[in-house]
């Protein structure tokens, strides 16, 4: 399901002047959305349901991949790499700090991970 913050009835992706978010009571509180810095239909979530999600704005009703199995508790925040958009790394409460591949822009990758002592 997809809240829409505006209700002009256009799409233009999350990155567009009208963005579409996911429903909270599905994917859980969103922490951040951070848009993708070359594709701009493509963007990545952080959420209370330790999950990282990436999501294309042209079909936001149903996540485009998602990994709830890296960070023990809420994730908050994961931003892409700003000049590729390759690759995106993750910080949750958990003091885990992910790194992830974007790969095709269809599949998300645990690359590394980094657990602060």
């Amino acid at each position: 399901a997809v809240v829409s913050t505006q209700s002009t009835g256009r799409s233009s992706g999350i990155c567009g002047r009208y963005p579409a978010v996911p429903e909270p009571s599905t994917y859980g509180s969103l922490w951040t959305v951070h848009c993708h810095p070359i594709a701009k239909d493509y963007f990545v979530t952080s959420s209370s349901n330790h999950t990282v999600t990436i999501w294309d704005a042209r079909n936001a009703g149903e996540p485009l991949s998602a990994c709830s199995d890296a960070h023990e508790k809420s994730v908050l925040s994961a931003t892409f790499n700003p000049v590729t958009g390759n690759s995106l790394v993750s910080v949750s409460s958990d003091d885990v700090i992910c790194r992830w591949k974007f790969v095709d822009h269809t599949a998300l990758v645990k690359e590394a991970s980094v657990r602060r002592d």
